[in-house]
């Protein structure tokens, strides 16, 4: 009895795990200073549209987000950023070289320069 408990645990684990990764990509880092809407807007990466993946966000909600494709993390929205003439993007992919498609402040995603960190070498 107890070994059937075990299987049936593992198998459940093993179909959860499935589920909420079934889409390539890997979530933004969530930082110390992220905001971000705090109710849950997806359970999982099938609950959004194309390729976005349900990833939690800075105040621990869920919510539909571009998955992290390429090195690099995107630069926080300004109060400054002026929304319109920005070429909008679903993913790194879409972006060229080495820009990312990141959040604009403006509802929208566009490609930008990542901030990234810089390894100092080992002495």
């Amino acid at each position: 009895m107890k070994a059937a408990v075990c299987v049936y645990a593992v198998v459940l684990m093993e179909l959860v795990s499935l589920t909420l990764a079934d889409k390539p990509g890997i979530c933004p880092e969530v930082t110390l200073l992220s905001l971000g809407i705090c109710d849950d807007g997806c359970k999982t990466d099938s609950d959004c549209e194309s390729n976005m993946k349900c990833c939690k966000t800075g105040c621990d909600g869920l919510q539909c987000q571009v998955p992290d494709e390429k090195p690099g993390l995107c630069p926080q929205p300004s109060n400054a950023t002026i929304c319109g003439n920005q070429v909008s993007c679903k993913s790194d992919s879409k972006c060229d070289k080495n820009l990312k498609c990141c959040p604009t402040g403006c509802g929208s995603f566009s490609c930008l320069s990542p901030i990234v960190s810089e390894e100092k070498p080992a002495t």
